[in-house]
């Protein structure tokens, strides 16, 4: 498929890595992105292994400068965590061009978010074209405790918990709670993204329908699930 369809995928350079912690890995990509349909929060596929394909978001996509870049979460359960942490400058990989569900809301004034460390390119995506429609945001990212001041540090203003395994986003949803006695009227102009973990994304996403929220204003992308190898 990728000879048989060469302009749907892109020749790519590994041009620089960061790595903020032992899980989290920042990737810059250089290609020639002239003419490339992008949107914020779309997804391109990478190839892992022979047989295994994973999808990553990419953000700070500069078609005129030609890079875009990808915060890989380093789990080391998978195909693609293995990929990621092999990368160096100089590498060259084919990857598909973005793609997938448009999930931002451009007309919404408000924009909420939940996710964790493999929802950070995601997020960081959102919050450039959001920024510059200058609308408003909030949200929670659960992540694990070596990771939770890195969004901060990467000049992102949202909140971070502790993640808990055994009660799956329930610090997330006090914050949660704690911004809608703070905000009135957040449930009725919000829309909500739920991504990452997929227990965590179901417990968050319940609180939200039992508060009246409406399914069209709740937009779900789970990325992994406990016993799932690279979902």
């Amino acid at each position: 498929m990728e000879n048989l369809l060469s302009s749907k995928y892109l020749d790519v350079e590994v041009t620089g890595t960061i790595k903020y912690s032992e899980e989290l890995k920042k990737v810059t990509f250089s290609a020639d992105l002239q003419h490339i349909d992008y949107h914020p929060g779309s997804s391109i596929i990478f190839r892992a292994s022979d047989r295994e394909l994973r999808h990553y978001t990419p953000y700070n996509f500069a078609e005129a400068a030609g890079t875009f870049e990808v915060m890989f979460h380093l789990h080391g359960k998978g195909p693609g965590s293995d990929l990621a942490s092999r990368l160096l400058p100089g590498d060259r990989l084919k990857i598909s061009a973005p793609g997938g569900k448009k999930l931002y809301e451009p007309k919404a004034d408000y924009h909420y978010f939940f996710g964790d460390e493999t929802s950070l390119s995601f997020y960081f995506a959102l919050m450039e074209e959001i920024h510059t429609n200058g609308q408003l945001c909030r949200g929670v990212l659960e992540l694990n405790e070596s990771n939770l001041n890195i969004p901060e540090d990467l000049g992102f203003d949202v909140k971070t918990v502790s993640r808990s395994p055994e009660n799956p986003a329930s610090t997330a949803i006090a914050v949660l709670q704690a911004d809608l006695a703070a905000i009135p009227g957040l449930l009725r102009q919000a829309v909500f993204y739920l991504t990452g973990n997929v227990a965590s994304v179901q417990a968050f996403r319940k609180v939200l329908r039992s508060l009246g929220v409406a399914s069209k204003s709740i937009k779900l992308q789970g990325y992994w699930a406990e016993g799932s190898v690279g979902l």
